[in-house]
């Protein structure tokens, strides 16, 4: 199916979007501190000419108000060998976005939010991350509605 000019503008800036909260929810690990009130600061005062965009926003507030949850779920679909405190930063950073887009988003595709975090690994973690990534999303997707 084609892609309305609409269509990939939006893809496009979803993309940036989900880039931009992977670097704020990495950051806030890195310091420790709080995701939302680092956000929020962001929001305030930002640091750049441009202006977060609202669906950053909306996925750092959204991981923050499922933490636990997400948590849970990345411990409970993880293989043993890989719980959530032994993977790389920046995995826990993108999967915890990822799984709040899966389970709680509205309007996302599943497939293209897998992709797309499989392609961050790619570009920002370890050889074996996106193939992880990649695992542990697929069934997080698949078992999304016991997650709610």
């Amino acid at each position: 199916m084609p892609q309305t000019p609409d269509t990939s503008a939006r893809r496009g800036s979803r993309s940036k979007a989900r880039k931009k909260a992977l670097d704020l929810l990495f950051e806030a690990e890195q310091r420790g501190v709080n995701a939302r009130e680092l956000v929020d600061q962001r929001v305030d005062v930002p640091t750049t000419q441009t202006p977060l965009p609202d669906y950053t926003v909306q996925i750092v507030r959204g991981v923050v108000d499922h933490w636990a949850a997400i948590n849970d779920a990345l411990q409970t679909y993880s293989s043993s060998d890989w719980p959530p405190e032994r993977m790389p930063a920046v995995d826990r950073s993108l999967l915890r976005a990822a799984t709040w887009e899966l389970v709680w988003a509205e309007g996302v595709d599943a497939p293209v939010v897998i992709s797309e975090a499989v392609k961050l690994a790619q570009e920002l973690s370890t050889d074996s991350s996106p193939k992880f990534v990649n695992g542990l999303l697929a069934k997080i997707a698949a078992v999304k509605q016991s997650l709610v």
